[in-house]
C-alpha cells in the first residue's frame, strides 16, 4: 500500500514563500522513524497522513477525523471519541471510564510499535487531546527538525529579500530606447548646469575669462543637444545577461558565507 502523504494544492505564491520543491523539503518529518511508525500503523487502517502545508510553528497532520500534532516538544491526538476508538485507542484507556479520572486517562501500552506512556485528557463533552511519551530518539529527531525548519525559514527571508531587492533593480532597468536616452540627457543636463556654476567662480583671484566662459558654455550644449539627437541601439543579449548579474549578485549575498577551517602545522 502506498503511504505517501497527499499534499493540499499550493497557490504559486505559497510556493514561492515556502520556498518548495518537494514534499520531502516541505516536511523532514517524513523522514523520522517516528513518521514511519504512524504512517505504518494508520496505512494497516486505510488512512493516508495529509500535512496541512500552511502551519509554521506545529507540524499540523490529518488521519481521518482526527489531528496529529508534533509541536517539537510534545506529540499528541486529538478528536473525537469514536474517531480515537477507530484508530485503535481503547475505550477503557478514555476519561471517565472505570478507573479512570473524570477528565484524564492514564495507561501504559503498546502503540506506534514503541511501548508508550499515554495522558488523555476530556477537551470537551465528545474529544479527547491524547498525549504521547516520546524516547530519547524520537526527541532528538524532533530537535533536529525544529533546528532545520529554523535555518530554513531564515534562509527563506533572506531569499524573499534578495529576490525583491533584484526586482526593484530589475525594474530601474530603462524600459524603452527613450527612457535610456532621457536619463543620460537629464544627467548630463545637471552636469552642465554644475559645471557652469563651478566655472563662474573666481578662487584667489582667479576666474576664466568671459569669452572663454561663453565658448566652454556652448561647447557643453552642443555636446548636450548631440546627446539629445544620438541614436540608441539595443542588445537583447546583454538586457538578459545584466539581468542575470542581478539575480545572481542579490541571491549570492543571500548566502550565508563559510569560512575556511584553520590550518594548524605542527
Amino acid at each position: 500500500m502506498d503511504h505517501t502523504i497527499a499534499l493540499p494544492e499550493q497557490t504559486d505564491a505559497v510556493k514561492r514563500v515556502l520556498g518548495l520543491k518537494s514534499q520531502a523539503e516541505l516536511h523532514p518529518f517524513t523522514k523520522t522513524r517516528l513518521y514511519e511508525r504512524l504512517a505504518a500503523h494508520f496505512g494497516k487502517l486505510g488512512i493516508p497522513l495529509v500535512f496541512n502545508p500552511l502551519s509554521r510553528y506545529e507540524l499540523e497532520i490529518k488521519a481521518g477525523d482526527i489531528k496529529i500534532g508534533v509541536n517539537f516538544g510534545s506529540f499528541y491526538i486529538a478528536g473525537r471519541r469514536e474517531a480515537l476508538q477507530a484508530v485503535g485507542f481503547n475505550p477503557e484507556w478514555f476519561p471517565g471510564a472505570p478507573g479512570q479520572k473524570k477528565t484524564v486517562g492514564h495507561v501504559s501500552t503498546t502503540c506506534f510499535e514503541r511501548h508508550r506512556a499515554i495522558t488523555l485528557r476530556a477537551s470537551g463533552p465528545r474529544r479527547i487531546d491524547v498525549f504521547l511519551e516520546l524516547y530519547d530518539d524520537e526527541t532528538e529527531e524532533l530537535r533536529r527538525i525544529r533546528d532545520h525548519e529554523r535555518d530554513s525559514e531564515a534562509a527563506s527571508a533572506r531569499i524573499a529579500d534578495a529576490q525583491s531587492k533584484a526586482n526593484k533593480q530589475i525594474a530601474a532597468l530603462p524600459a524603452s530606447a527613450q527612457e535610456f536616452l532621457g536619463r543620460w540627457v537629464n544627467a548630463f543636463g545637471a552636469y552642465v548646469k554644475g559645471a557652469m556654476a563651478t566655472f563662474s567662480a573666481d578662487e584667489g583671484g582667479y576666474t576664466i575669462a568671459p569669452d572663454d566662459l561663453e565658448d566652454i558654455k556652448r561647447a557643453l550644449h552642443d555636446a548636450l543637444n548631440a546627446l539629445r539627437d544620438a541614436s540608441i541601439r539595443f542588445d537583447e543579449r546583454k538586457r538578459q545577461a545584466e539581468i542575470l548579474r542581478i539575480v545572481d549578485k542579490n541571491i549570492d549575498s543571500a548566502m550565508p558565507t563559510c569560512s575556511q577551517p584553520e590550518v594548524r602545522h605542527g
